[in-house]
């Protein structure tokens, strides 16, 4: 009888319903379907740890947690291929851990490296990951163990999927930071729009914000947003909360009145920042009659992009799983310019005020030798001993007719643009993945003085070559 029991076990798991003879439930993955997971771990640093995001020292030490910070994964299975995808709520990726993560994945999960994705949120309230504090050698831990917990809850949740997909133009929630002054001068971020003489922008904005809909059989919905816009609204430079900013507040609402998971994913944020409605480029909030009086800027953009998701929800579109699982990398090689010696010591001078007398000091000084901010000098410090050229690795994943990028910088928003303009519809374009350049801009960018370029760490064109190898690698997929 019972070698009869364990007969008909093995047949209803053919069927995909059990495991033999153990009567342990599993999932049995069916040909040509796609199985997604969703995890999540807590990666919130202790207080006394150095956050991220402006300062290249160690000057915002942590002291309050407003809201805590994750590590989210979610998996993707279809025949014989898995990929994970993180989305961390983190400053910057870094290079050495996401190669730690890649190598215990692979070790205890079997997935290929190639893979896997780390995605940050780039919120400047997360700990400092180019800090060499002693706090962060225990936070690293903390990011790696979060990364591979995560990776297995997801693997544990794969569920049968099916894809949805949508988009829409968020009103004023984000602007191009770079401003045309009145007597047609270009100013770069944090001048143009305290001045009154600014008669525009330069470039193109990208205010569009994607939703994959991941509906699931016997379990929660996977809902992932893409958008471009800093998460810098906790505070600003001298604030020392912990926080995932507007993602923290997004995530929040949508897991509790949509009863979906969520992750978000970061896109073409280099020169996009996201309007606070308080200075100049428009003072009227988006569902204004429906935010409520919270007294943190972060909050209310949080719930203005929440709603803007809610509205378009319900028509997005149903997409083919068909193809399959495909992904892909390439390296480009991209030029630098090193920067003169008598550069170098203005910079150094720059640095002496801003760690001497304070930031606004600091900048004061970068002003008087032509320099866009304390950043800028703090840029070009970072290249001394530069080498000729830095080789940038990008990627791209297709899953059906699920498309997106993935860039290891902050990306302008005219090469991001360039890329859904010569991709499939619904393409994301996730940048701060993998490891952390930092800014790569466009070729406009070069012939103004804008802090992002840090003196010219990348030759001009790098950002059109590299948007050009993403685009191949999508079209290659197709």
């Amino acid at each position: 009888m019972k070698q009869l029991i364990c007969l008909l076990l093995v047949a209803i798991t053919a069927l995909g319903l059990f495991s033999a003879c153990g009567g342990k439930e599993k999932t049995v993955f069916k040909k040509g379907v796609l199985y997604t997971g969703f995890g999540r771990v807590d990666i919130t640093p202790t207080v006394s740890t150095p956050l991220g995001g402006y300062d290249s020292t160690d000057q915002r030490m942590s002291d309050v947690v407003l809201d805590k910070l994750y590590a989210t994964c979610i998996a993707f299975t279809q025949d014989k291929e898995t990929f994970l995808l993180f989305t961390m709520d983190a400053v910057r990726s870094k290079g050495d851990w996401t190669n730690q993560v890649r190598a215990k994945l692979e070790k205890e999960l079997g997935v290929p490296g190639k893979n896997i994705i780390i995605v940050s949120t780039h919120t400047h309230s997360a700990p400092n990951t180019n800090s060499k504090h002693a706090a962060m050698s225990l936070y690293t831990k903390v990011y790696i163990d979060g990364c591979v917990k995560a990776a297995k809850a997801a693997m544990k949740d794969r569920k049968e999927s099916t894809m949805y997909a949508g988009s829409t133009m968020t009103e004023s929630m984000t602007f191009v930071r770079h401003y045309i002054m009145a007597d047609g001068t270009i100013a770069g971020p944090n001048f143009g729009n305290q001045n009154q003489a600014f008669k525009g922008h330069v470039g193109r904005n990208d205010p569009e914000m994607i939703l994959y809909k991941l509906e699931r059989k016997g379990g929660k919905d996977i809902l992932m947003m893409n958008f471009q816009a800093h998460p810098t609204l906790t505070g600003g430079a001298t604030v020392t909360d912990v926080s995932a900013d507007y993602v923290g507040v997004v995530r929040q609402i949508l897991e509790d009145e949509e009863n979906v998971h969520f992750a978000y994913f970061l896109g073409a944020c280099g020169n996009q920042t996201p309007n606070s409605f308080n200075g100049l480029e428009n003072n009227v909030m988006p569902y204004a009659d429906q935010l409520s009086s919270a007294d943190r800027t972060y909050i209310t953009y949080g719930e203005a992009l929440s709603l803007y998701a809610k509205d378009l929800l319900p028509n997005l579109e149903k997409v083919s799983n068909k193809g399959g699982i495909k992904t892909s990398s390439t390296i480009v090689t991209c030029n630098t310019n090193p920067q003169p010696v008598e550069k170098m010591v203005e910079a150094q001078e720059v640095v002496d005020v801003w760690e001497a007398e304070g930031r606004e000091a600091g900048n004061r000084k970068a002003r008087e030798y032509g320099m866009a901010s304390v950043y800028e000098a703090s840029g070009i410090l970072g290249q001394v001993n530069l080498p000729a050229s830095n080789n940038v690795e990008v990627y791209a994943t297709r899953i059906g007719e699920m498309y997106f990028v993935n860039a290891s910088y902050e990306m302008f928003s005219e090469n991001a643009l360039y890329i859904k303009e010569n991709t499939p519809k619904y393409t994301m374009v996730m940048t701060q993945s993998n490891h952390a350049w930092g800014y790569i801009t466009d070729a406009a960018a070069y012939d103004y003085k804008c802090y992002e370029n840090f003196g010219g760490n990348f030759a001009k064109g790098s950002g059109e070559s590299l948007a050009e190898a993403m685009v191949s690698m999508i079209n290659e997929m197709k």
